[in-house]
């Protein structure tokens, strides 16, 4: 997925928490909290007769192991752009968890997509800005249209990850780091010129409104722009025409119905488990609870 930048510096993160007698929070409660977050979730769309999908490595759970993957603990979701423009209308302003968005929350909010946030947990020393700071969530990511013409869908796609690519630069560059030490040197001066003449608020400008450029409903393939897995989450629109019901962790949630196009595309073989060594997590900085009156 993609990333908000939660620090205001840009390459600036903390090395801790300034009260060192927060207690971290353990594998099995960063489990239950997003969990939580993905039952809250599901009650505020079925409410609104809004549409979504499990996604990523929730979905794969669901399907694999029917919760999470035993070495992952985050929630991901995504909807088409007409149902997360009814969700974000719709969502609460005030409710057990904050819900974060351009329109939302526009000052506190620096992706092009939502997030439910819990407010009790805090993040630090993230090597992603977004999440320095922040705390536990779950990335409500948005799917929309491409055009019909493959080699039109790959130069919006590849276009789209540039930009967020920049974006990312502009707000971690930092010159001791191997990815700016170790890059060539018509990229150093690429990324120097994109600091010293852009910053982070113009490429979410720009990013938001390339998203858009095509509407969800005008082809036969969709995307997820935000995507961490590229052109992999390409999707004919077909995929969104139906959903199911899904177990996850003992409880049902919505998934598209064209989940087994979605799985392959990412996973190839979905079902067949990864290497050991490749079954882990990907925690970025420790997660602790504010307060003690806040753990569980």
């Amino acid at each position: 997925m993609t990333r908000p930048t939660g620090s205001t510096e840009r390459g600036s993160t903390a090395a801790g928490p300034e009260n060192r007698d927060l207690r971290p929070v353990t594998d099995a409660e960063r489990k239950e909290i997003c969990f939580d977050m993905l039952c809250y979730f599901d009650r505020i769309c079925r409410e609104n007769n809004i549409r979504y999908s499990l996604t990523g490595g929730t979905l794969l759970g669901a399907v694999r192991h029917k919760g999470f993957i035993p070495w992952d603990d985050d929630v991901d979701v995504f909807l088409t752009r007409p149902e997360f423009s009814r969700l974000d209308a719709a969502f609460p302003a005030d409710g057990k968890y904050r819900w974060i968005s351009p329109t939302h929350d526009p000052d506190d909010h620096e992706l092009p997509y939502g997030r439910l946030m819990d407010t009790r947990t805090v993040c630090y020393g993230a090597e992603t800005p977004s999440n320095e700071g922040k705390g536990l969530f779950l990335d409500v990511c948005v799917v929309d249209g491409l055009p019909d013409s493959r080699a039109l869908q790959e130069a919006h796609m590849r276009f789209m990850r540039f930009c967020f690519r920049a974006r990312r630069t502009v707000i971690i560059i930092d010159k001791e780091r191997d990815d700016y030490k170790n890059v060539s040197l018509p990229k150093k001066l690429l990324k120097n010129f994109l600091v010293a003449r852009t910053d982070k608020q113009f490429w979410l400008r720009v990013i938001e409104k390339n998203m858009k450029k095509y509407p969800f409903n005008g082809g036969k393939y969709v995307g997820n722009f935000t995507s961490q897995y590229g052109s992999k989450e390409r999707m004919h629109r077909s995929s969104f025409a139906s959903y199911q019901e899904m177990e996850f962790e003992g409880r049902p949630f919505m998934v598209i119905g064209g989940w087994e196009e979605y799985l392959t595309n990412i996973y190839g073989d979905y079902m067949q488990l990864p290497p050991e060594d490749q079954r882990r997590g990907h925690h970025d900085g420790v997660v602790y609870w504010k307060t003690q009156e806040n753990s569980i």
